[in-house]
């Protein structure tokens, strides 16, 4: 990493898998010492124990000051116990940044295994990093062997600076706290809003966007953008999918315009030109201009499938229009030679396998 990076670590306690398996704590341990070793030496690095109480394994201190080796070997030697009071970890690590240079980028790695069971749960999280958000502290949360609730990942969401992640096993450690750590804690702007800005055209649903506005003609809108590893395919990242509908004559030379903070709170408004009738007319109306965004479309519509039939599989005709879909799917699937796709029809075929037990029959 280019800039100083200050950060507090914070490690705790699992429930205890099987013994022939890496344990959420060893699993949490490693990811420590995976951090360990990206930090430069002017960087900054303090870590944070908690359980139903809290400890300081090490203050904020310069990565060269330190013996990274011993600390690593005190990070493995952490054991499980006591409860899950996220809150008190967390305010620890705060107090931590709060007392570093202004002028260094500052965010909390929080890792645990659980979800809050003391210290007011996800609510005081919540609250705890929107004010630290607010005095430039930024907070990644990373479950360990655990999948957070979608309310608290959207919330998380929400707050500026603020993500998430779940690993499951040494190879997504990898992956994400080391392959991808420098994008994943350096946010590069703020309060992002992409708009419609065409006449002829108006969105007439968004896949991926749970904030989009569609009476503004707000497409997207999200608290914070992180840089993202480049890979063969191009630029790893989310998908969303706006459909348009045309209100008027295509070929009028509209587009997009852009809203975003950057990182010293300067406003700015962008405008892209794009002549969407232009692409409207070479792709047809069911066109796709790349293969990803054909698949996000056969995503979205399974999880539209599937949920329309489990919520009326009793009713007449239900079965016989997931089959059709099940026939659909196979065929994107088979156009893009995406094994992924073909999961999600194994899936239909279950849904379908179980429809003797639908409501009615």
């Amino acid at each position: 990493m280019g800039s100083p990076f200050a950060s507090s670590h914070s490690a705790r306690d699992p429930t205890g898998p099987p013994p022939t398996r890496a344990t959420k704590m060893s699993l949490a341990n490693e990811a420590v010492c995976q951090i360990l070793r990206k930090l430069e030496k002017e960087e900054r690095v303090g870590i944070v124990l908690f359980d139903d109480q809290v400890s300081l394994l090490q203050p904020l201190r310069e990565v060269g000051t330190v013996d990274v080796d011993a600390l690593g070997e005190r990070v493995l030697e952490v054991k499980p116990c006591g409860g899950t009071n996220m809150a008190a970890g967390l305010t620890a690590g705060i107090q931590q940044l709060q007392e570093a240079s202004p002028d260094l980028e500052k965010r909390i790695i929080f890792l645990t295994d659980a979800q809050p069971n003391q210290g007011g749960g996800q609510a005081a999280l919540l609250e705890l990093t929107t004010r630290a958000a607010e005095q430039g502290i930024y907070t990644t949360f990373i479950g360990v062997g655990l999948d957070f609730d979608s309310g608290l990942t959207d919330a998380i969401a929400k707050v500026p600076g603020g993500n998430y992640f779940s690993v499951h096993s040494a190879k997504q450690i990898q992956e994400i706290l080391v392959d991808e750590f420098n994008y994943f804690v350096t946010p590069l702007i703020f309060d992002v809003e992409v708009a419609l800005d065409d006449p002829c055209f108006e969105i007439a649903c968004t896949r991926g966007s749970p904030d989009a506005d569609l009476t503004t003609g707000t497409a997207l809108r999200m608290r914070t953008l992180c840089a993202s590893a480049l890979e063969p395919r191009g630029v790893k990242g989310g998908l969303v999918l706006v459909k348009l509908r045309r209100t008027g004559e295509a070929g009028w030379q509209g587009g997009l315009r852009i809203r975003y903070r950057t990182h010293d709170g300067r406003e700015v408004v962008e405008a892209q030109a794009v002549n969407l009738g232009e692409r409207f007319a070479a792709l047809g109306e069911e066109g796709f201009e790349t293969p990803d965004v054909r698949k996000g479309v056969a995503l979205c519509s399974f999880v539209d499938a599937a949920t329309g039939y489990l919520e009326n599989r009793g009713a007449d005709g239900a079965q016989g229009r997931l089959e059709g879909f099940k026939a659909w799917l196979e065929q994107e699937a088979e156009a893009l030679g995406d094994g992924q796709l073909l999961d999600e029809v194994d899936n239909v075929k279950r849904l379908l396998a179980v429809s003797g037990d639908a409501p009615g029959r």
